[in-house]
């Protein structure tokens, strides 16, 4: 599939959906490149600790042998990252090292 082709499904429409009308964070370039992250993002978007940590995954490279995306979509999952985080700012602020930590 080249970058011009989109997928047949509704994925686009649910993404548009769930960032209530600011269509400026919509990934274009990652919908047309990797439309199977754009459907896990908007799977796992009721889910802000999920989605955050996912978020990590694909902006930062944990594997050796990996370059990791075309500057233009990491730049697309970075904006789309950050409109969440401001949606869910708690969740952002948490750090996971004291996840589970009883502070009492």
């Amino acid at each position: 599939m080249n970058a011009i082709e989109k997928p047949t499904t509704d994925v686009a429409e649910t993404l548009k959906g769930l960032l209530n009308g600011k269509e400026a964070y919509f990934p274009v370039r990652l919908y047309a490149t990797y439309p199977q992250i754009v459907e896990k993002i908007c799977t796992l978007w009721r889910d802000p600790k999920v989605l955050h940590n996912y978020f990590n995954e694909l902006l930062i490279t944990q594997r050796e042998k990996r370059e990791g995306f075309p500057a233009e979509i990491h730049r697309e999952i970075f904006i789309l990252d950050n409109y969440y985080s401001a949606l869910h700012p708690r969740v952002r602020m948490i750090d996971d090292f004291w996840d589970g930590l009883d502070t009492r």
